[in-house]
């Protein structure tokens, strides 16, 4: 078959190694950093290489000062940074597995791989944008972000934050700070201390001394799996460690949590997960106390259940049941009843056990 008026089958995109192959890509900067460190020879060279290679954007979006710094030592800090983008042998998207941790060609440092169900493939949270480009010595797969050494677990940035620190309170309140130290694959939403003090001051006081209600609080911002923001194109339900389900979505570039933008910092990378810091605190009716529990077509109950002195007699280390009427129920004949035989009637939706459904 003639092509482009030449005889014969049409020609195959002629391959090159990683240096070249970075142009084809066009990941133009990368390959000018590439000679700019000296990394050009070995990447042109004999050997084996996967390069995940940051795009033209991707260098845009670091932090100015952070890309100064490599720039003005190109033969150590610049090379190692590329290094780390780096792994010793060939590696297809098919082959990097969610979960998976791989070694660096930077000081052995890992990089966390996860393949989600929907086909993105992310490196430490960067998505392949374009993978599997062949080159003679390797492969080259071009990533949305410049990625950085990870040495830290979530328990260590929890601790080292200083805008985390009523959540550290409720994870050592709760046991749970040593588990995220751990390997695994979490993912943390991590109300910062804003999100904690637009809680009710009574109400975060009582979480924080119920260590039941402390360790359903902090459980229901954690899963058991990684999710790195790249990876959300839709909405979809994930369970919590709590027990609970959250509905994780996204709205152009946020991310959403039940159907609300509360992320104000994504894809913190750690050694045994990712964090996404949020500014609303996430209750679950596990850590409520049973009133707390009413919607918001029952604010005339628990009103007056607050109003009669009831609320304070439903003890938190007690279980009850209320029978709570919407808003509709009390009529102005009702309302307009003694206070005495009213709080008698609220008295009678009462249940002294917990009793479900």
């Amino acid at each position: 078959m003639a092509m482009n008026g030449q005889p014969g089958c049409p020609a195959v995109a002629p391959i090159d190694h990683v240096y070249g192959t970075l142009g084809i890509v066009g990941a133009r900067t990368t390959q000018d950093y590439s000679e700019k460190s000296e990394l050009k020879s070995e990447i042109e060279g004999v050997g084996s290489f996967t390069f995940f290679a940051p795009s033209n954007d991707a260098w845009d979006l670091l932090d100015p000062e952070i890309r100064a710094s490599l720039l003005s030592n190109v033969n150590i800090e610049l090379l190692n940074a590329l290094h780390y983008h780096m792994l010793d042998r060939r590696m297809l998207t098919k082959d990097l597995k969610n979960g998976m941790t791989l070694i660096s060609m930077f000081n052995k440092q890992p990089l966390q791989i996860n393949h989600y169900t929907n086909g993105i493939v992310t490196v430490n949270c960067a998505r392949i944008i374009h993978g599997n480009q062949i080159a003679t010595n390797g492969v080259v797969h071009v990533i949305d972000r410049v990625v950085t050494a990870v040495g830290n677990t979530i328990e260590d940035f929890i601790d080292a934050e200083d805008d985390l620190s009523s959540l550290r309170t409720a994870a050592i309140a709760s046991d749970l700070m040593g588990k995220l130290g751990k390997p695994g694959q979490y993912t943390l939403f991590a109300p910062t201390d804003e999100a904690f003090e637009k809680l009710p001051r009574n109400v975060l006081e009582r979480i924080m001394a119920d260590k039941k209600a402390a360790e359903a609080l902090v459980n229901y911002h954690i899963l058991d799996t990684v999710q790195c923001s790249e990876a959300i194109m839709g909405g979809g339900v994930y369970d919590t460690l709590e027990g609970s389900p959250l509905q994780i979505g996204c709205d152009g570039d946020s991310l959403t949590i039940n159907g609300k933008k509360l992320v104000n910092r994504k894809d913190i990378v750690t050694s045994n997960g990712v964090i996404h810091l949020i500014d609303e605190v996430l209750i679950p009716d596990s850590a409520k106390q049973v009133l707390e529990l009413a919607g918001s077509q029952q604010t005339t109950f628990t009103d007056l259940m607050a109003q009669m002195g009831l609320a304070a007699s439903l003890k938190a280390d007690s279980e009850f049941t209320l029978l709570a009427p919407l808003n509709d129920a009390f009529s102005e004949e009702t309302m307009r009843m003694d206070q005495r035989l009213l709080k008698l009637i609220l008295q009678n939706h009462i249940i002294k056990q917990k009793v479900c459904s």
